[in-house]
């Protein structure tokens, strides 16, 4: 301390010792009286025994967010279990430059949300279940969040559309299954009648091992159902291909119409169509050819598998009012034949469904005359089934 004499001799400087009991001592220096938890969680959101400077720094970077209009995000992704999801993206959160980001190994997301009400959203993951939230932000504020998805390990899609895979999908095994094929129309005129054919089933490919790359949306294309002949559509048409991930599966063919000289061709594909048959003049009634069943298993849960499609049974022809019985569909799901009366044939669809031919169409006259002839049922559209590997799981 710099002490100034009264006799005017020069200055000097002397130590000075604070008594061990000051009335007076200040205000101490320690972290409540320079950074209390409240100014704290203020400017940050949580306390954590950050420095003045750091806190000087956070209120710069509070304005720096208030002049863009927006608020910090500090977000995590798990799984119903707790378990950190990595390698998605949140629709609604974004970095510095307005871009997307996606979570971190340890499933986590730093970015900003707009001000104001915002939807955050996960979308379009086959090994997610789609997520969806309006989260209202205010500027200059920061926000820690989690967020609890729902993860699965199968899927069945049914419809054409478009799927990635998080970093959580570490394998994935696929059933790509064809549209079945739909089935014939009969023929009738006065001396004899035919059946029309059974539609094939949609073939089914299945691939284990295929090769993707996460955070790429890939086209799921699903086969549509092959339509039936009738009275307006005088030719059947052939199931739709199915297509995922670079595997294609081919659409069942469609059963051929019944003609003057015989019954029709059968469709072919994973389980053919039954043929069609004719019934005339000394053979006066003919039973339905039964389609044949599929053969190929594809997964149906992530450890299960099941036959699908087949192909669809032919209709059965009488004339003179013989009796004769309609066919059944290939099993577990080709459609049953039209009967002898004309009757329409069942379509390929049961409870289990997927891919099984239409059923040919029946045909038949009678003794006046009367002349009687079935359409043909649609085939059942494709699928394509995805068993996921999760490292979550492991």
């Amino acid at each position: 301390m710099l002490i100034t004499p009264e006799n005017g001799s020069a200055p000097f400087y002397a130590k000075v010792t604070m008594a061990d009991n000051p009335t007076n001592p200040g205000t101490p220096l320690n972290k409540e009286t320079l950074l209390q938890d409240s100014t704290e969680i203020e400017i940050f959101g949580n306390a954590s025994n950050r420095t003045v400077d750091e806190a000087f720094s956070g209120i710069m970077d509070r304005i720096d967010l208030i002049m863009q209009n927006v608020a910090s995000m500090a977000l995590t992704i798990t799984d119903t279990a707790g378990n950190p999801i990595p390698g998605v993206y949140v629709n609604g959160v974004f970095d510095d430059n307005g871009n997307a980001v996606k979570t971190n190994a340890s499933g986590q997301i730093n970015g900003y949300v707009a001000e104001g009400d915002s939807t955050l959203s996960i979308t379009d993951y086959a090994d997610i279940a789609p997520y969806s939230e309006v989260f209202t932000a205010v500027k200059g504020q920061s926000y820690t969040k989690t967020i609890q998805v729902t993860t699965r390990n199968f899927l069945q899609i049914l419809s054409s559309a478009q799927y990635r895979f998080s970093e959580n999908v570490t394998q994935v095994d696929e059933t790509v299954l064809a549209a079945g094929g739909g089935g014939g129309r009969g023929s009738s005129d006065s001396n004899r009648c035919s059946s029309g054919a059974g539609g094939g089933g949609g073939t089914c490919v299945v691939q284990e091992n295929v090769s993707f790359t996460p955070n790429i949306l890939y086209p799921a294309v699903v086969g549509a159902a092959g339509k039936g002949a009738n009275d307006t559509r005088n030719t059947a048409t052939s199931g739709g291909n199915s297509s995922f991930l670079g595997v294609t599966a081919t659409g069942g063919n469609a059963g051929g119409n019944g003609t003057s000289t015989g019954g029709g061709s059968p469709g072919s594909g994973n389980g053919p169509g039954g043929a069609g048959v004719v019934a005339r003049s000394g053979s006066y009634s003919a039973n339905g050819n039964n389609g044949s069943p599929g053969t190929v298993a594809g997964y149906s849960s992530f450890t299960e598998t099941t036959i699908y499609s087949g192909g669809g049974a032919s209709g059965a022809a009488a004339i003179f009012n013989y009796n004769a019985s309609s066919a059944t569909g290939g099993s577990p799901n080709g459609g049953n034949g039209g009967g002898a009366a004309g009757g329409n044939a069942g379509d390929g669809q049961t409870a289990k469904g997927f891919g099984g031919g239409g059923g040919g169409g029946g045909s038949a006259s009678d003794n006046d005359g009367y002349l009687s002839t079935g359409g043909g049922g649609d085939g059942h559209q494709g699928l394509i089934a995805l068993r996921m590997h999760l490292a979550t799981a492991a």
